[in-house]
């Protein structure tokens, strides 16, 4: 078990390397990203810490908990929509996704979502046909019209 632990808090403070690595302000961006990704699969967004038998447990699934408490909806608490993966707030670099919560810095001029699981998004056929159409068409990030549009070309 102190393997375990031991591996387990490396993998926390790598996750904290990394988050603080996206937290880091863009200062003069030249351009904006578009980001795709799928909100319709119930997704990991938060765990669980129970103490038993004077020792920490922690549950990422609802179906985990030892001793749920009645009346409580652990999977609306636990999970938000994402790809089963990556959550929806977390693609669009937000904490939340309520609208009335600050946003991130993060450049995103749009998203693209579809319905699809996190390793599949890449064989969706939408997904594809959004990302030909962006890299063959080029977008001006300003006006969000394709660069052939505002040269005049059909």
């Amino acid at each position: 078990m102190p393997a375990l632990e031991a591996h387990f808090e490396r993998q926390l403070l790598r996750a904290a390397r990394f988050h603080r690595a996206l937290s880091v302000p863009l200062a003069n961006v030249p351009n904006k990203f578009i980001v795709f990704g799928s909100a319709c699969f119930p997704t990991p967004a938060r765990c669980l810490l129970e103490e038993i038998d004077g020792r920490a447990d922690i549950s990422l699934q609802p179906s985990q908990i030892r001793y749920p408490v009645a009346g409580i909806r652990y999977d609306e608490l636990m999970f938000e929509p994402g790809d089963g993966a990556v959550t929806k707030a977390s693609l669009l670099a937000r904490d939340s996704l309520n609208p009335d919560a600050a946003g991130s810095d993060f450049p995103i001029a749009w998203a693209v979502f579809v319905c699809e699981r996190h390793n599949k998004l890449p064989a969706n056929a939408t997904f594809r046909d959004n990302l030909l159409n962006i890299v063959l068409y080029g977008v001006r990030q300003s006006t969000g019209r394709s660069l052939l549009q505002e040269s005049g070309s059909p």
